[in-house]
């Protein structure tokens, strides 16, 4: 179950913020601005999920990135998008309803936790 690449970045304002913190490969490099489900899960404040088996308009975008499965998750606060939690996993990699119905209360705790640390 562990991703290839993880991130976590701040959101302010509607906008992505600074990298909070990344693990995995390339994490620092992948440009996360440019990512359309980190701007959907922003705007719509709620999970997006990528695989490379699905028809997406964002097909080409995956492959070039070598992202063969992307799960975006927004952490909240006060009704807002607070930080967004990304994680991508290679083509060889099958993400269930278990999963994320685990990242999805997993992520509770996380936007907790990092709203202590403002």
């Amino acid at each position: 179950f562990t991703s290839r690449q993880c991130t976590i970045h701040m959101v302010d304002n509607d906008e992505l913020g600074e990298n909070h913190g990344s693990s995995g490969i390339s994490a620092s490099n992948y440009p996360a601005a440019e990512d359309p489900l980190i701007q959907e899960a922003i705007a719509s404040q709620k999970i997006q999920l990528f695989l490379h088996t699905s028809t997406s308009e964002h097909h080409d975008h995956y492959e070039a990135q070598d992202v063969g499965t992307h799960l975006v998750i927004p952490l909240m606060q006060n009704a807002a998008t607070s930080a967004i939690l990304s994680l991508q996993w290679g083509t060889d990699f099958t993400l269930d309803q278990e999963h994320v119905s685990s990242l999805h209360l997993i992520s509770h705790q996380l936007a907790l936790s990092l709203a202590c640390l403002k």
